[in-house]
């Protein structure tokens, strides 16, 4: 590292990869560098010799090492020594290095309140996350000046959620959830003071109470999935999803009995679900022909449900059935009672 130092091939101790890659790189020409087989992108800063110089790693071929030992103008006892040194426990002394340095000078910048951020990362020459990262790891303050606009409207709302995190049995439990959220954030001590640790749960569910409610909506919540299109079959995910507390149903069946055994009930099968779409498009067209009808309802080639194949329009004469009487006498004409299947 000091020898890259001495090259000017680093900055408040950090290799400048970019640089120093663009340097090794125009020792040779790219067909040099192709015709011994040592290729590397010197845009890319894990290129091999980046690799070398920052973690002197031995798993690379012996003639990277020289390459690199011969452009940092080192002998091969040197390079040796500079590893066995780099890699030896160092014992505290009274010099400073320099990150320690490079810390000092933004603990200095960081009090500065007249300079940015931007202004700071341009004076140190690194980036905006590796100023934030060490600030962090210095535990300055951050944000580095209140934005008071900001702490104002945040006083005002926290008033405002305290007053309804008190009375909150009295408002729904999405509003309930979000008031919480935002007073662990923005006023935890407050919250735990008045309320413990565990205070976002402290509320509790009427379970019996909740079930009767869902039960009452189960009816309307039919209805909304019959009137919408493309058709939606009734099933219980489909009913869940449209009542309140659609998670919490979910996950506590269970515990609602009632609601359960309605869901159950009220569940379509495939045979009925094709019927209701045969049923609404033959209201909404009643002058379509049974094979357009069927197109439009999705229903399938090989069904031969009496009740389906009925409400489509066909009729059963002998053994097949028809979509106009007229062709009963006709040999070929019609749909077979059992299809055969290959």
């Amino acid at each position: 590292m000091e020898r890259l130092t001495i090259k000017g091939l680093t900055r408040g101790g950090q290799l400048r990869r970019t640089f120093f890659l663009e340097s090794f790189s125009a020792q040779r020409t790219a067909e040099a560098w192709k015709e011994r087989n040592l290729m590397f992108d010197a845009s890319h800063a894990s290129a091999w010799p980046a690799q070398i110089a920052i973690s002197k790693s031995n798993h690379h071929s012996p003639v990277m090492h020289l390459l690199l030992m011969k452009f940092l103008g080192l002998n091969v006892q040197e390079f040796i020594r500079h590893a066995i040194d780099s890699n030896r426990p160092r014992h505290p002394t009274n010099r400073i290095s320099p990150d320690a340095e490079l810390a000092q000078q933004l603990v200095v910048l960081w009090a500065d309140t007249s300079k940015t951020i931007e202004g700071i990362c341009r004076e140190l020459s690194i980036s905006r996350d590796s100023v934030l990262s060490l600030a962090r790891n210095l535990k300055l303050k951050l944000p580095r000046a209140e934005n008071k606009k900001k702490a104002h409207l945040i006083m005002i709302k926290r008033g405002e959620l305290r007053l309804k995190w008190v009375d909150r049995m009295r408002i729904p439990e999405k509003e309930r959830m979000r008031i919480c959220r935002w007073l662990s954030r923005y006023d935890r001590p407050w919250l735990h003071k008045h309320f413990g640790y565990k205070a976002p749960r402290t509320f509790k569910v009427d379970w019996s109470a909740r079930d009767q409610l869902l039960l009452k909506m189960v009816p309307y919540v039919i209805a909304k999935i019959r009137a919408q299109l493309p058709f939606r079959r009734i099933t219980k995910k489909a009913i869940i999803e449209l009542l309140p507390y659609s998670n919490s149903t979910q996950i506590r069946m269970h515990l609602l009995p009632l609601l359960a055994q309605e869901i159950k009930a009220r569940n379509e099968t495939i045979n009925e679900f094709i019927l209701r779409r045969v049923k609404t498009i033959r209201q909404v067209s009643p002058e379509l022909a049974p094979w357009a009808v069927r197109e439009q309802a999705s229903v399938p080639w090989s069904c031969r449900t009496p009740a389906i194949m009925s409400a489509m329009g066909y009729r059963f004469v002998g053994e097949r059935w028809l979509a106009t009487p007229e062709t009963a006498d006709r040999a070929g004409y019609g749909l077979l009672a059992n299809p055969k299947t290959n």
